[in-house]
């Protein structure tokens, strides 16, 4: 456990915290400051993307609580500035390996080693900011918006930042300080360059500093479908959805002018060069500074192309058709609300389509063309009309092939449906010779010695309002899902459609009448929950029973209590890690 532990100023690179911490410990050697945070004296001292960030929250005392892995990797290290490029699995992964004990492929999996651009060799510093830092702070720091690829000037003073020592002559176990008083000697030659590039170089920073102190909720790694939309709005996009490249590639290099795009390593010589790739389907990482760039060209800024990501519709403006083939609106636009959910696991937006016919469909977006509107990712509700219409052609002798492609459905659904109107044929036909025998009785023409000697009752038939028995059923299930989600009292039990069904006694219903009850299956899968959600859950759940019994949290005893096996998924593992150090 550490006596003590500097806590990090504004946009402070972790790297010069632990600096200031080895300053203070007055450790004699490196590797005992190491030991001090980590816990072992071999870890390698990383400026933008380093590791063991949970093993160092774990030494620090109490007093200072706040201090998180999530916020240490958020706010003091470039992680900001690569995880909305990369694949959202990868992205996941990368911080996972940050916040773990193993650094080893960290830049490996960032595409840096392949793929660097504008790398530091130095770390450097802005002349204002280290008399600022100094006049408040009492002493100065190394910022982390200067040490990312691409920023040369300082977005805050707009002036030229300064390096203070090769990375190559730094040891690796090293952490260095930026002292209180400066040589001369380390004073840096302004790069001669034209006013419009010493003003789109400010620009760029200050894109890069509204990027990591802000972020993007989007995984920008396939950004590609913003971008063609902004393309197509500016006439870079033919009638036939093609990108016009040379007219891109031209009016491109107008904007930032050959000497911006040699200084940022950013060239778009040749043919199969990074602009013609990242406006193709995502197949590798294109460098974060060339999003950056490409950003500020389309949409202004990159807080714009933000507003712009947050505000536009991923499904585009309504209406939207329905897509049932058994009804004769088929294909019309008649579908005014779309439901936006979002993926669990690929974060990437879900909309839910409903008809007043009762058939829902659903697909994962963005939309990349107005063809995509007519697209199915999956139906969750057949609705009554279908039903009746696969009845109708049931009683004709064709194939379930061609059934299927008359309801434009898979002919595994064909057959599973068909076998629940054969049972529905069989409970009517039951129902039909009951009601028969019953009549036979009253006029006397049944045998005798088969009469029975006390009469049954015999309730007329009543119609059943299948719409209204949805809407209750609907708000039944919508109840029950909440009370069993904000449920502290109880151990949390896992919301799937057979358990509600169980409480609610409905679970026949939900077998045999999914398509008469399309509201009611929309809020079940609304609701129903995965493993993994639900090992979330419960993890969550039985970490507050702990710190309401004032216990401690051990990571052995939350896996044991919340009844984990070994091979849970790591969201499972971040959240309990969150629990622990919260």
């Amino acid at each position: 456990m550490l006596t003590f532990f500097p806590t990090p100023y504004p946009d402070e690179i972790l790297y010069s915290t632990f600096a200031r911490y080895h300053m203070r410990s007055a450790n004699s050697s490196i590797k005992d400051t190491l030991d001090d945070l980590f816990g072992k004296k071999t870890v390698i001292s990383t400026i933008d993307l380093p590791s063991h960030l949970y093993s160092l929250c774990n030494r620090i005392s109490s007093s200072n609580s706040s201090i998180t892995p999530e916020k240490l990797l958020e706010k003091h290290t470039l992680y900001p500035f690569y995880s909305p490029f990369l694949p959202a699995s990868r992205a996941q992964q990368l911080k996972e390996m940050m916040i773990a004990n193993n650094g080893q492929s960290i830049h490996m999996l960032t595409g840096i080693i392949s793929g660097a651009i504008c790398t530091k060799h130095s770390l450097y510093y802005c002349s204002s900011c280290f008399t600022e830092d100094l006049k408040q702070y009492g002493e100065p720091y190394f910022h982390r918006i200067h040490q990312v690829p691409g920023v040369f000037v300082c977005p805050k003073h707009n002036v030229w930042l300064h390096p203070f020592k090769e990375k190559a002559s730094l040891n690796k176990h090293e952490f260095i300080a930026l002292p209180l008083i400066l040589n001369d000697s380390l004073k840096y030659e302004e790069i001669n360059i034209s006013k419009k590039t010493r003003n789109l170089l400010f620009q760029i920073a200050k894109d890069i500093e509204f990027l990591l102190e802000h972020g993007i909720d989007e995984n920008l790694y396939e950004a590609k479908t913003m971008y063609l939309s902004q393309l197509t709005k500016q006439g870079f996009v033919t009638v036939g959805k093609r990108i016009k490249q040379e007219f891109l590639h031209e009016q491109f290099q107008l904007f930032y002018g050959n000497e911006l795009l040699d200084l940022l390593e950013c060239s778009i010589e040749g043919q199969h060069n990074w602009l013609t790739f990242i406006v193709r389907k995502a197949k590798k990482a294109i460098h974060p500074l060339r999003h950056v760039l490409m950003m500020r060209f389309l949409f202004g800024t990159v807080q714009d192309f933000k507003l712009e990501a947050t505000y536009s519709n991923p499904f585009g403006h309504g209406p939207w058709p329905c897509l049932n083939k058994a009804v004769e609106h088929f294909g019309e636009m008649v579908i005014n609300r779309v439901y936006i959910s979002r993926c669990y696991n690929t974060k990437r937006p879900v909309g839910t389509f409903c008809c007043s016919c009762g058939f829902i469909y659903s697909r994962t977006g963005p939309d990349q063309s107005e063809t995509d509107a007519y697209k199915i990712g999956r139906i969750k509700a057949f609705g009554s009309q279908w039903y009746e219409k696969l009845k109708e052609i049931s009683q004709k002798n064709i194939s379930y092939r061609a059934t299927a492609r008359a309801l434009n459905v898979d002919v595994n659904t064909v057959i599973k449906y068909l076998k629940l109107i054969e049972t529905e044929r069989l409970q009517e036909q039951v129902e039909k010779e009951k009601n028969l025998y019953v009549r036979l009785q009253r006029t006397g023409t049944v045998n005798e010695s088969k009469r029975i000697t006390k009469r049954r009752k015999v309730s007329s038939a009543v119609r059943v309002d299948w719409e209204e028995r949805d809407l209750v059923l609907s708000k039944l299930v919508e109840k029950e899902c909440q009370r069993i989600l904000h449920n502290q009292d109880e151990k949390p039990v896992q919301i799937v459609p057979t358990r509600i069904g169980k409480i609610l006694g409905k679970e026949a219903w939900f077998q045999h009448y999914k398509n008469k009850l399309p509201l009611t299956i929309e809020k079940l899968n609304l609701h129903k929950e995965t493993i993994e959600e639900f090992q979330v859950r419960r993890v969550r759940w039985v970490i507050k029973q702990l710190k309401l019994q004032n216990k401690a949290l051990r990571k052995w005893e939350i896996e044991r209590l919340a009844g984990l096996r070994k091979n849970y998924s790591s969201l499972v593992y971040n959240e309990i890690m969150k629990g622990i150090s919260s």
